[in-house]
């Protein structure tokens, strides 16, 4: 059977399969003459996903790009049955509204095609859409999103795969939105694939498999099979960690993020997502822990190969009396706690210094100003055309806390865009037409914009966060170890430490940017008063640089390496000598052996010959010092180049020490993920579902056999009627 592909309007998953073997699902999308072999004109097979110029323009009611490499805010299909008493008819729309030709691709020739592709009707500025539960098309989303277009003639669909009225008696009702599952089955079969209109026409209508009980029982199975694969997988690894997240949804309700690490049969480090899983009944450590505990074992996984868990730092996963991390370690003293690397650098810069709190605060009010209002953004885009042209950012980015990349980023876009937004305050503040909330709002931020206190804060604070940015972007990776994150930090606080050694000729230079960015508001350098005996400010400096070195510069510096310290503090003692096994360590550390010997003894049990690691130990040494040229210097490229039939012991140990994780980054994007399924329309999905269209969207690397599904179901829900399938002719 050929490689099968799922098609996917936005980031649901429809229960269709696309199989490459068999041309008659290829038809399912559009079907289209064999003359039509012009590169602008595709036909969907398994390998290739149709352009943005592809026929299904021409059908699709309102075009939606296949092939999207990110989630579309909302997914746009025909509402099939438009023969009700208010509908549009042709007289009222443009010639070129591609509602006009769905059921008329057969007929037009291959110039009237192109003809109406370069033709896009899109709507004038003065055009109502209509409104449905008080929600209507948002016509900026055609400047933004060049490859969709409106039709007039078919409206009707929004986000939920699912409509309200899509059960059988609701399905036959003329003007009724059952929903794009439901739309999508009639396009395809209005699009010329004749097996799919014959059935839904003629077959009987106790067997249509269309309804949302059908759709429930698919997308049960199809997650059940994604599921049993990633457990094989786990299972054959043998060893694994658990790193788990909360968050809430957009119905307030708790879900914990439970993902699995493991090192896959390609000796590579995987992460992956086994489930959500509902915390109403409270977020205690006892009740979080055994929510994971049950999740692994319904997995069928042996929890004695469990062999390290990471969270975040909150007080229910990481107490040391009740939190999740210490009722597991009791009962399974063989997986150590890591707390989440990327938490720790967060709360690294986190700083508690007034001067550089308020001024990150000052910068996430601004952003938010301009960023919530479609108004004043168009009026600071407009003034970064004229002021800064050559900008590579085009808005403000919101310095969120939770958000670490972004948050450095955001303080170099403020710096970049600066002069566009104190021009943009200004206008908004002397321009009678803006409200007056929005005028006192700009009035108050131009004032605190262009103190000199803030403008230098904001440049100090983003040299020194700028050197945390490569560690935090290397640890969101999946295949990160724990050796290379250590060294990682290490670099980093030996870098600042040099810094901190040289901080006057560093101050001096970020002062005189500073003072630069400064003159173009016309602000002069300044610092706050003082007075003949000051006990309320800090240290009394008469010059201005020195000023702000004293009082920003190195209390900023020292806080970040103090928490470095004491947040990356050597902990799991056992665990980390025990990377001394890394043939670069192990060249230079005359201790490596007892090192490893210890952690050997603690982990006897998972060795397969104990009673030979020392002469393993002896010929790991030897071959490694006569191949230090190519040396690894990571856990995971010592296992990737460790022979197991040679060290059976050592590929062991390195196998336990790829699955110590690093951070928990995949649970952040697994949430991300789930924001964009269980969406407002969709708030009262049940965890069912939810967790079987989150583990079909997820892992879409995984391939399902469509045969497996099929047995499956025929197996797991018999019907009193012969169970065929619909879309294979022979049958």
């Amino acid at each position: 059977m050929g490689k099968m592909h799922y098609f996917k309007p936005n980031h649901f998953v429809p229960l269709v399969s696309i199989i490459s073997t068999q041309p008659e699902f290829r038809n399912i999308l559009v079907r289209t003459q064999t003359s039509l072999n012009s590169s602008k004109n595709i036909v969907v097979t398994g390998e290739k996903r149709p352009s943005n110029n592809s026929l299904l323009q021409i059908t699709c009611s309102a075009v939606q790009k296949i092939n999207l490499t990110k989630p579309s805010s909302r997914v746009v299909i025909p509402k099939l049955n438009v023969n009700c008493e208010n509908a549009t008819t042709e007289d009222d729309c443009n010639e070129f509204d591609k509602g006009l030709f769905v059921d008329k691709v057969g007929k037009l020739s291959n110039q009237e095609k192109r003809n109406i592709l370069l033709n896009v009707w899109i709507p004038p500025s003065n055009y109502v859409f209509p409104k449905t539960n008080g929600r209507k098309c948002n016509p900026a989303w055609f400047k933004k999103f060049s490859w969709l277009c409106y039709s007039k003639y078919y409206d009707g669909q929004n986000i939920s795969l699912r409509g309200h009225r899509d059960d059988a008696k609701h399905l036959a009702l003329q003007c009724n939105n059952a929903g794009n599952f439901q739309c999508l089955l009639d396009l395809m079969a209005l699009c010329g694939d004749k097996i799919l209109s014959d059935h839904f026409k003629n077959g009987p209508k106790n067997a249509t498999y269309r309804s949302k009980t059908v759709q429930n029982e698919l997308i049960d199975i199809c997650a059940g099979v994604v599921r049993s694969l990633l457990t094989n997988r786990i299972k054959k690894a043998k060893f694994f960690s658990i790193l788990a997240e909360e968050a809430s949804d957009v119905s307030q309700t708790e879900q914990m993020a439970v993902v699995v690490r493991y090192v896959d049969e390609c000796c590579k480090i995987k992460e992956d997502l086994i489930k959500f899983v509902s915390c109403n009944s409270g977020l205690t450590g006892v009740l979080l822990s055994t929510k994971i505990k049950k999740s692994i074992h319904k997995l069928g996984l042996e929890m004695s190969y469990y062999r390290g868990q990471g969270y975040d730092g909150a007080g229910n996963m990481a107490g040391r009396l009740c939190g999740v991390a210490a009722l597991i370690l009791e009962d399974f003293p063989k997986a150590p706690y890591i707390h989440c690397y990327s938490h720790q650098l967060n709360l690294c810069v986190a700083c508690a210094i007034p001067s550089t709190r308020d001024m990150m605060d000052h910068v996430r009010i601004v952003s938010d100003f301009f960023n919530n209002s479609p108004k004043r953004l168009e009026d600071l885009s407009t003034k970064i055309v004229e002021l800064c042209p050559k900008s590579s950012f085009h808005k403000t980015i919101n310095v969120c806390r939770t958000r670490w990349i972004e948050r450095i980023d955001g303080l170099e876009a403020f710096i970049e865009l600066y002069p566009a937004i104190i021009a943009s305050l200004t206008c908004i503040k002397e321009d009678e037409t803006w409200n007056y909330k929005s005028r006192g709002d700009a009035s108050a931020y131009v004032t605190i914009c262009c103190s000199f206190k803030f403008i230098i804060t904001l440049i100090i604070v983003r040299k020194l966060l700028g050197f945390t940015r490569p560690l935090t972007k290397t640890l969101q990776k999946v295949d990160q170890d724990f050796s290379k994150a250590r060294d990682d930090v290490e670099i980093l606080k030996n870098t600042l430490l040099s810094i901190r050694s040289y901080i006057e000729i560093s101050h001096s230079e970020w002062y005189k940017e500073a003072v630069t960015i400064a003159a173009t508001n016309y602000t002069l350098p300044s610092k706050p008063r003082t007075c003949g005996q000051q006990t309320q400010r800090d240290n009394q400096v008469d010059d201005i640089s020195e000023y702000y070195r004293v009082t920003c510069t190195i209390p900023f510096l020292d806080h970040i390496l103090t928490q470095l310290d004491s947040l990356f503090s050597l902990q799991n003692l056992t665990l980390l000598d025990s990377f001394v096994i890394i043939p670069s360590n192990l060249i230079s550390d005359k201790k490596w052996r007892k090192k490893v010997k210890e952690f050997a003894h603690t982990y006897n049990n998972d060795l397969p010959e104990p009673s030979y690691l020392y002469a393993e130990l002896d010929m790991w040494e030897v071959y490694w010092k006569n191949h230090s040229e190519t040396a690894p210097k990571t856990i995971s490229d010592s296992l990737q180049k460790c022979d197991g039939n040679t060290f059976p012991n050592i590929s062991t140990i390195l196998q336990i020490l790829c699955t110590v994780l690093v951070t928990t980054c995949t649970c952040e994007r697994s949430l991300l993920a789930l924001k964009r399924i269980k969406t407002s329309l969709r708030n009262s999905m049940t965890d069912d579902r939810l967790n079987g269209i989150s583990m079909l969207h997820i892992h879409r690397d995984v391939e399902i056999d469509l045969n497996i599904v099929v047995d499956e179901f025929a197996t797991a829900f018999p019907r009193r009627m012969e169970f065929k399938n619909i879309l294979n002719s022979d049958e």
